[in-house]
C-alpha cells in the first residue's frame, strides 16, 4: 500500500495537511517520511504544527513569551504556539514525529489540530487599523485545526502586538575592519595584537 495519509505501523511516507478545516487527530505517533502543511498567511498568523518544520525563504516564524515578547526561530517546532509572518501561501515542510497534543490550560497560548470553540472574552490575532495585536471575542466562535487562540486576563477589546523583536540572532564580520581603529574599555587606542 503507498499513498499520501496512510500510516502503516507508525511510518507514514508522505503526510499531507492543508488549511482547510478538517481535523487532525490520529490515534498514535508516527513517523512521517515528509510531512508538510499548506497554508495561507497574510501579514502575519498564530499557528501551532503537530510536527516539526523548517522554515521556507521568506517565512519567519516567531515564539511570544509570556512578557508578549517575540523572539526569532529557525525552525517550527512540534506543538508549540508560534506567530508566523509571510504573505500568501506557505508550504511547511519536515519529517519525524507526528502526533496529537493539546496544548496546557495554564498556556498562554493555546493551539489546537481540531476545531474547538472559543468563548467571549478569548483572544485571536487581527489586524485594526493597521496595527497587529489581538482582538477580544465579544461572542462565540470556532478555531479551526492548527489555529492558535490567546487567553488574557483583560477586558480590552484589542491588545496591541509589539512587532520588534528582542535578541540578537545574527552578527555579521565586516571585512572592511582591518583598517579600523581598535580602542579598549579605557578608550585608549589599541594595536591588533591587543
Amino acid at each position: 500500500v503507498s499513498g499520501s495519509n496512510i500510516v502503516i505501523g507508525s511510518e507514514c511516507q508522505q503526510l499531507l495537511l492543508a488549511d482547510d478545516g478538517s481535523d487532525f487527530r490520529p490515534a498514535k505517533q508516527f513517523n512521517a517520511a515528509e510531512a508538510q502543511l499548506t497554508l495561507t498567511v497574510n501579514g502575519y498568523r498564530l499557528l501551532m504544527l503537530p510536527f516539526a518544520a523548517e522554515l521556507p525563504q521568506g517565512v519567519y516564524a516567531y515564539s511570544i513569551g509570556a512578557d508578549m515578547t517575540l523572539q526569532p526561530l529557525t525552525a517550527i517546532p512540534a506543538h508549540q504556539p508560534v506567530l508566523v509572518e509571510a504573505q500568501g501561501a506557505v508550504v511547511l515542510k519536515g519529517s519525524g514525529a507526528v502526533s496529537f497534543a493539546r496544548s496546557p490550560l495554564a498556556d498562554l497560548l493555546r493551539g489546537t489540530y481540531t476545531q474547538i470553540p472559543l468563548y467571549e472574552g478569548d483572544y485571536l490575532l487581527g489586524n485594526q487599523n493597521g496595527e497587529w495585536g489581538f482582538v477580544r471575542q465579544n461572542t462565540s466562535a470556532t478555531l479551526t485545526p492548527f489555529g492558535v487562540y490567546v487567553q488574557l486576563s483583560s477586558t480590552a477589546s484589542f491588545i496591541p502586538l509589539n512587532l520588534s523583536v528582542t535578541g540578537i540572532t545574527d552578527v555579521r564580520h565586516d571585512a572592511d575592519a582591518q583598517s579600523v581603529p581598535l580602542y579598549n574599555v579605557m578608550g585608549q587606542r589599541v594595536g591588533k595584537s591587543h
